[in-house]
């Protein structure tokens, strides 16, 4: 029972009720409610949002806030407490309305902050921690050991070794952390530190690639992400084709793994030979995947529609078939970028398709449409939408996201619009007088 009494057997306190409980016990069973219905789905959004954020926060570290917030959602909630079979009377008070609302909004400032921080893990292996700008949480994350800033983003950069203290940091600050990362503390989080004394990356005799480590968390999440793998169950090894030797050149380099000298010498052999324009399988889309280059950069913003094709999460330039097919055969062409055969099929194709619908378009007959007050001329493309829109009453309008609708449907408007007719001048002659 709890150690002050209660005022009334309703629940509600007395005026005099103390908002900090000062008893550990309490509190410990009061975030174990809280942890309770932050599972459920019986809360409405607000209390489950704010349980959520609660049952985040270790015990230890609340405050009298906390422990306000926490009882006005026990108390609102008792019934769903007792479907979880905890005991609504070994809890703390239900504190008045003008204690519970004060908490609140001093908790409400931290919970939304919460909800919108992440801790993540990129593909290149460093951690990732974002959370909306406050001066003290920037000040403690820039404290952190290895802390980067991200050039291209808000996010705050660690490498691996700092999984310790960004756990720690979010523990403190109930930010997500996924299960993962969590499971990460229990292995081996310094992998530069110490080598495993046999090659881990090495050729297997059919050529291909395989790389066996120990059951490391972070590595087996970091090594799922690299393209091209497969699972070998029964060698248990991920196993990549000759070509990504490079790739995992590097990627053993930056977690300390050791490499089988056959291995540096296929990634050293296929880093000259490796394509840079490749074929995305699962979107069909064209990566580009190179060094920056100003002149290069600004012929695939030309060739994308005058849009920067550049990718940020992958770290290369993306093409979808929007891009102009002509004008990417001779960005390849002119700086001798090597491509694949499948990217080499795509490209061809989309160009096949433009030139095809560039013909029908000029082959449609009818003069050119023009929209007053539009500062760039309609694309051929667009030409044969607006004869195609005028031509019929009703029609569904699909073409792709980014094609130039909305300037083809205002063309199309404009062509159909009916003349205005005059307004009546003044009346001519001489004035008659009165």
């Amino acid at each position: 029972m709890p150690s002050h009494p209660r005022a009334r057997e309703d629940g509600v306190a007395s005026a005099t009720t103390p908002i900090a409980t000062g008893n550990p016990a309490q509190t410990a069973a009061l975030h174990a409610a809280l942890t309770a219905l932050s599972r459920g789905d019986t809360l409405p959004a607000g209390d489950r949002h704010l349980a959520h954020h609660l049952a985040l926060r270790p015990a230890t570290s609340w405050g009298p806030a906390e422990e306000t917030a926490a009882a006005d959602i026990a108390a609102r909630h008792r019934h769903a407490l007792a479907t979880a079979r905890i005991d609504y009377r070994r809890l703390p008070p239900a504190p008045l309305p003008e204690a519970a609302t004060t908490a609140r909004d001093a908790l409400a400032d931290g919970a939304r902050r919460a909800a919108l921080s992440h801790l993540t893990i990129r593909r290149d292996g460093r951690i990732a921690l974002t959370f909306p700008y406050h001066p003290d949480l920037a000040a403690q994350a820039q404290d952190i050991a290895g802390h980067e800033r991200d050039p291209d983003g808000p996010a705050h950069l660690y490498p691996v070794t700092a999984l310790p203290a960004l756990l720690d940091f979010a523990h403190r600050h109930a930010i997500p952390v996924p299960e993962h990362l969590r499971a990460a503390l229990s292995t081996d989080l310094a992998p530069t530190a110490t080598r495993d004394p046999d090659p881990v990356v090495r050729v297997r005799p059919d050529g291909d690639v395989e790389v066996v480590f120990p059951a490391r968390t972070t590595l087996v999440y970091l090594v799922r992400a690299l393209p091209g793998r497969r699972w070998d169950p029964a060698a248990r090894a991920n196993v990549f084709p000759p070509r990504a030797a490079a790739m995992l050149v590097a990627f053993a380099d930056a977690h300390g793994i050791t490499v089988d000298d056959a291995v540096w010498a296929l990634g050293a052999a296929s880093s000259n030979d490796r394509p840079q324009v490749t074929l995305d399988d699962a979107t069909g889309a064209l990566v580009v995947g190179c060094d920056y280059r100003p002149d290069l950069h600004a012929a695939l913003r030309t060739a994308n529609d005058d849009r920067t094709a550049w990718h940020r999460d992958r770290s290369a330039y993306v093409l979808t078939a929007r891009a102009d097919a002509g004008q990417l055969l001779a960005t390849v062409d002119r700086f001798g970028l090597r491509i694949d055969d499948g990217a080499a099929t795509q490209l061809r194709r989309w160009r096949g398709v433009q030139q095809r619908n560039l013909a029908e378009s000029l082959a449609a007959a009818g003069p050119p449409v023009t929209v007053a007050g539009l500062a760039v001329p309609l694309h051929p493309h667009q030409q044969l939408a607006v004869r195609f829109l005028t031509r019929n009453r009703r029609v569904a309008f699909a073409d792709p996201p980014g094609s130039g609708q909305h300037d083809a449907v205002l063309a199309a408007l404009e062509a159909t619009r009916a003349p205005r007719p005059a307004r009546p001048g003044p009346p001519s002659g001489p004035a008659t007088p009165v």
